[in-house]
Formats: structure tokens, C-alpha cells, sequence
């Protein structure tokens, strides 16, 4: 991720679509961030309830955020 990104932090806008996370991946994201802040977005409650979930017991160092719809999570992605 970090090479991916030159070496600076970027927005990363995540889809959470009725897509299962494995708990070793949430310990890898959690242990390798290299993100400057995380827009979620899940449109279905199943969606929404696993980034809940996600956003309750991960804890990042960096602003995380849950969204319903892309244009606003773009836009908050894109706020300094």
C-alpha cells in the first residue's frame, strides 16, 4: 500500500456491498493502514451493519466514516 500510494497517505474510498471481512483481514488493515482517512459505503443494512461493526470494534488512528450513497462520501473524502 505504501509503494501504491509514493509513499504519502491517501483518502480511501472503501464499498461495503454484502461482502463478508475475515477477521485476519480486519487485523491486517488495522495493523498496515497506510490511509490518510476511510469513506465507507454501504447502501444495504446487512452492508451498513457490517461497517458498524467494523467502525465500533477497530479501532484506527485516522477519521473513518460510514456514507449511503458515493457523492458524499467523495465529498467528504475530498475535504481537508
Amino acid at each position: 500500500m505504501k509503494v501504491l500510494c509514493g509513499g504519502t497517505p491517501k483518502p480511501l474510498l472503501a464499498f461495503m456491498e454484502d461482502h463478508e471481512i475475515s477477521s485476519e483481514a480486519r487485523k491486517y488493515f488495522s495493523e498496515h493502514i497506510y490511509v490518510s482517512k476511510v469513506a465507507l459505503i454501504g447502501s444495504s443494512s446487512i452492508a451498513r451493519f457490517m461497517a458498524n461493526l467494523f467502525i465500533r470494534f477497530v479501532r484506527v488512528p485516522i477519521p473513518l466514516k460510514l456514507f449511503s450513497d458515493e457523492v458524499t462520501a467523495l465529498h467528504w473524502i475530498e475535504k481537508k
